[in-house]
């Protein structure tokens, strides 16, 4: 007897096909996981009740009473042969299933990492474009660009330049161009917040206990860092902690510096407020731990109570 993508195969001592079922596509569906995790499935429980005498099963499944599980090679090739008839089928079955393992590999705090990589790239684009546009004004409004902090209001002054400038005169055409610049500069910062805004709402939905604990730049960081909600529910709080601090626990492995107590987490306003910020960043760690759990193995929301527990406990 063995199994594979299109169904059981029975055969007897002289390899002659006594018996086969072959699978249909919902069942080869339902079978995915216990094919790969070598369970036995229903198919071929009713093919060795219907059999009579000694049963031996070529391939890899847990053992059973009254089945002798074998990985005989020489046997294997000869069925794998007898087989290859249908090597059409088995292609077909084949595609199906690794179209199904992308099917439900699929999750959705996937895509949370990435709107917040995209965030990410989006913030370094503005940030540099504004630097050279800030040069580029220094040049003929030096005045006023010192008493500038805010990038939205400078952007907004090359879009609409004042007449009282000290500086170089600048051709219009120069101008002109930066202008063009700081207009898309602004849309690219309308499309950051359109995002952070769809992350959160997404964060919500996916991973509410994380997102009320951590918020929603230091809940996704957490998330991209350890490379899905799945890997962040396993992981010891200990762990969580320092995630973001991978070059100071380097130093620490290596040149036996200090041990980093907060990595991220130093962004998180609790810590970033308190007066002991190793104690904080492990007490938000702990409830960012219990969240991820929440969320992942579908919990409930239980933001508020973890809050005021870590209110609590910080005080």
């Amino acid at each position: 007897m063995t199994t594979n993508c299109l169904g059981v195969y029975v055969f007897d001592e002289r390899f002659k096909l006594v018996h086969s079922k072959r699978f249909s596509r919902k069942e080869l569906q339902d079978y995915k996981e216990q094919l790969e995790s070598g369970e036995w499935l229903n198919s071929e429980l009713e093919a060795i009740n219907k059999l009579k005498g000694r049963i031996i099963f070529l391939g890899f499944k847990k053992k059973r009473p009254g089945v002798v599980v074998s990985q005989d090679i020489e046997k294997l090739t000869k069925v794998s042969s007898m087989l290859l008839k249908e090597v059409g089928a088995i292609k077909e079955a084949n595609t199906l299933l690794s179209s199904l393992e992308f099917e439900q590999g699929f999750t959705e705090d996937l895509v949370v990492i990435h709107l917040l990589r995209t965030i990410e790239d989006l913030e370094r684009v503005i940030n540099g474009l504004i630097m050279r546009i800030k040069d580029f004004v220094k040049l003929y409004f030096p005045e006023q660009v010192g008493k500038l902090d805010d990038n939205l209001a400078l952007l907004e002054l090359v879009a609409k330049p004042g007449k009282d400038e000290i500086g170089y005169h600048v051709g219009r055409e120069h101008r002109e161009a930066f202008k063009k610049l700081a207009m898309e500069v602004m849309r690219l910062i309308q499309q950051r917040d359109e995002l952070s805004k769809h992350l959160e709402k997404t964060m919500q939905r996916v991973c509410p206990n994380v997102l009320a604990v951590g918020g929603a730049m230091i809940g996704a960081k957490l998330l991209s860092l350890a490379g899905s909600l799945k890997k962040l529910a396993q992981m010891p709080y200990s762990k969580l902690q320092v995630l973001g601090a991978e070059k100071a626990m380097f130093r620490h492995v290596i040149k036996g510096s200090k041990t980093p107590k907060h990595g991220i987490l130093i962004n998180h306003p609790l810590v970033a407020s308190a007066k002991s910020k190793g104690k904080a960043a492990r007490l938000v760690a702990e409830k960012l731990t219990i969240a991820a759990r929440l969320d992942y193995f579908k919990g409930g929301d239980r933001s508020k109570q973890l809050l005021e527990d870590l209110k609590k406990r910080l005080k």
